[in-house]
């Protein structure tokens, strides 16, 4: 199980979503129906078909495995990807107020959960539910992990491309975006920490 969730991470770091499928594939079909944590490489599965498009098959594996465990953050992630890519914002909106007792709990992993409530929100236009998310959901307090970041940044950058005013939240991201200058571990990060300095400059 360590090694098919390890195996999994580092695929999705690399970019690569049929080479996480096959692998997830395989792992399923290696474990018994029953076997203690299955769900969760379930999960995992549905998060690749998503990201190779496969988008109703994801939602479907995605709630097999939220029936067998409904704490189960990565299926959870995986079927909001699915709503979001087709474009289901009021069914983003209900799957992730239904799951918040999961979700909520989960450490960091909530920061994500909660933009991506507030990203459907946004497709809908509220615009102020948005920003009490971020406030409060999002970025609560100004922690420096670098996925922390990016929900930040992401969020922010997409109410400045729709005219929305931000007021002062520009200026921590680009606070820690300038501690950053000199990090090129990830070119996903390096691009937050320049569009957080670039529109904190624009402000």
């Amino acid at each position: 199980m360590l090694k098919a969730k390890l195996a999994n991470m580092l695929r999705f770091q690399l970019g690569d979503p049929a080479s996480m499928a096959r692998g997830t594939a395989g792992a399923l079909a290696a474990l018994a129906p029953d076997a203690p944590g299955r769900s969760h490489i379930l999960g995992r599965h549905a998060f690749a078909l998503e990201a190779l498009g496969g988008y109703a098959a994801a939602e479907r594996l995605g709630r097999q495995a939220l029936a067998a465990d409904p704490e189960d953050t990565c299926a959870i992630h995986a079927v909001a990807h699915t709503f979001e890519m087709r474009g289901m914002a009021d069914a983003g909106v209900a799957s992730m107020a239904a799951q918040r007792p999961a979700w909520s709990q989960a450490g960091g992993f909530a920061f994500h959960s909660a933009w991506h409530l507030a990203l459907f929100h946004l497709e809908l236009g509220r615009y102020e539910r948005v920003l009490d998310l971020y406030d409060r959901e999002i970025r609560p307090h100004p922690t420096p992990d670098a996925r922390d970041i990016a929900n930040g940044v992401g969020m922010l950058w997409r109410l400045r491309q729709l005219g929305v005013p931000v007021g002062t939240r520009w200026d921590e991201l680009a606070w820690i975006a300038r501690q950053r200058v000199d990090d090129t571990t990830m070119l996903f990060f390096t691009l937050h920490y320049l569009s957080a300095l670039r529109a904190a400059t624009a402000v």
